[in-house]
């Protein structure tokens, strides 16, 4: 009886600490797993629309920002169709020069490096160099419009809401160099400075969180309007929280589709009053041909240069999805019905140089060939593959940020669906993209050789009386 009184206290002791010692590693596990999730107990910053910088968002979810932030330190990768090494298109394809010609993309056309490249690489692609279009024969090419931000910058809704005042005409239908010059500085940054300028938040950000997320719940929804308009007339409705009424499943499929789709800017027929600079009124401003400078190329306001109000003609950045009602999948001559219905406005994106056939830029329908795909039948989404599900550090599953080609995780990206080993979906995805290659440059080397035919064929009838 005595020895059991003397223990008594041990056994006391020894509970608390194992008692102590389980509410602390439960604890360790929880705050590691929510760690991982990209939410924190509490959060470090409100989130708003009014500062839709990843660097901000990036706060209240540090693990996230770090797999979006990786692409821009790490060696870039190659995959034989894709990658986000930028390599030129033209010199690998040099039948492309042709097959562009008399549009800016036969100058300079290179992959692209990933979502947080986008606008580094919009503002100095050559096709933004109006002195560079000027000495290639491309006078009459008037630089780029604002429409081209609405995929490259994520300050697009920012723009959109206090720039051009909600009216998404006069968005699309200002310079792309003057609608830049209105971009705020953010986190600290100081108004005209080098970060201003810069990727992290500033004039040169691209995607970001915002576009994607809603800053109340990180909720998916969708923020552009082109995407907006096009779903609607297709059968859609609007939704004031996620932009679309749709589920999850679909959202995480919509989210790209604000971009990853072909799009023409469609003519107003109207004229509309846009923000300009005073720099078209400097005589002392010419481009290197000689003639007067409209805008300034440069992403802040400098040597007096200021904005003014000019008028001019109206253009939307638009889907082409007229054709394409909701419930069917898309067919690529649904293009066709649609450019077709608006040839009486909007007859070409350029003529081309040799054939002198009106062209359209059809870029890179990504969405709609997604969507009468095998893998959309099946109900996977865009997210499923290219930002797949792994494990974080605490063991809790997440979704990858690190945007890039699934064939650098196959595991992840493919084989949550797939049983075949890795090695050969590795081959098996080789002959799908071989042989969709070799179509494609038997089709290109036959229209270049066309294109070569007409011109040859013309000027052997100019010579006939």
């Amino acid at each position: 009886m005595q020895k059991e009184k003397r223990m008594l206290p041990i056994f006391i002791v020894v509970a608390i600490v194992v008692i102590v010692g389980l509410v602390w590693f439960n604890f360790d596990i929880s705050s590691k797993q929510a760690g991982n999730t990209g939410v924190i107990s509490k959060q470090l910053v409100e989130l708003t629309d009014e500062n839709p910088t990843f660097d901000f968002w990036g706060k209240n979810f540090p693990e996230y920002l770090d797999m979006y932030l990786k692409v821009e330190t790490e060696t870039p990768k190659y995959t034989n169709f894709g990658g986000n090494l930028a390599y030129s298109k033209l010199i690998r394809y040099p039948q492309l020069t042709i097959l562009w010609a008399g549009y800016p993309f036969s100058l300079d056309a290179n992959e692209e490096r990933g979502h947080f490249w986008i606008q580094v690489d919009q503002m100095e692609t050559a096709r933004n160099n109006k002195d560079f279009l000027n000495a290639h024969g491309f006078v009459k090419f008037g630089g780029q419009p604002a429409a081209c931000m609405n995929c490259h910058s994520g300050w697009t809704p920012w723009l959109i809401n206090n720039v051009a005042k909600g009216d998404f005409t006069v968005f699309n239908s200002t310079k792309y160099w003057t609608m830049i010059k209105n971009v705020p500085a953010r986190n600290g940054i100081q108004e005209g400075s080098e970060e201003h300028g810069g990727p992290h938040g500033g004039k040169r950000m691209g995607v970001t969180c915002a576009d994607c997320h809603n800053p109340d719940d990180m909720s998916l929804r969708v923020v552009r309007p082109a995407l907006i308009n096009a779903l609607v007339g297709r059968g859609y409705q609007k939704d004031p929280i996620q932009g679309i009424k749709a589920d999850r499943k679909e959202m995480r499929t919509l989210v790209c589709a604000q971009c990853h789709v072909e799009y023409y800017f469609k003519p107003t027929g109207e004229k509309v009053k846009v923000m300009g600079e005073s720099i078209a009124t400097d005589p002392t401003k010419k481009w290197w041909n000689g003639t007067q400078k409209t805008y300034d190329e440069y992403e802040h306001w400098r040597d007096g240069n200021k904005a003014t109000e000019i008028e001019v003609d109206g253009i939307n950045l638009t889907f082409p999805w007229s054709a394409w009602k909701k419930g069917e999948n898309f067919r690529i001559e649904m293009f066709d019905a649609h450019y077709d219905a608006v040839r009486p406005i909007f007859q070409e994106d350029w003529t081309h140089k040799e054939t002198k056939a009106p062209m359209l830029k059809i870029q890179h329908p990504e969405y709609e060939l997604f969507s009468g795909g095998v893998h959309a039948a099946n109900g996977v989404s865009c997210a499923d593959c290219h930002m797949p599900y792994i494990r974080g550090s605490g063991g809790k599953k997440i979704t990858q940020h690190n945007v890039t080609s699934p064939l650098f995780d196959i595991n992840s990206a493919c084989k949550t669906c797939h049983t075949q080993p890795e090695e050969y979906l590795k081959k098996q995805i080789a002959d799908i993209q071989k042989s969709v290659a070799f179509d494609l440059r038997s089709a290109e080397y036959a229209t270049v050789s066309l294109i070569f035919d007409i011109k040859k064929l013309r000027e052997e009838l100019g010579k006939l009386p």
